[in-house]
């Protein structure tokens, strides 16, 4: 699994074709604001948590 962070400078496009390039290799890609982080963590630890379980298929 591969966590990105999102601040101002990112590109929607630019993102799409990294995720493209990264899951080509295996990974999944989730992506957060960097806001999210910074105001919501548990938040966005339970959605890690979530992906990862979905991956081990809980």
């Amino acid at each position: 699994m591969v966590i990105e962070l999102d601040g101002g400078q990112h590109s929607p496009s630019e993102d799409a074709e990294r995720s493209k390039t990264i899951e080509t290799h295996g990974y999944r890609v989730i992506r957060f604001w960097n806001n999210d982080v910074m105001e919501n963590i548990e938040g966005v630890l339970e959605t890690i948590v979530r992906e990862i379980n979905i991956a081990r298929g809980e």
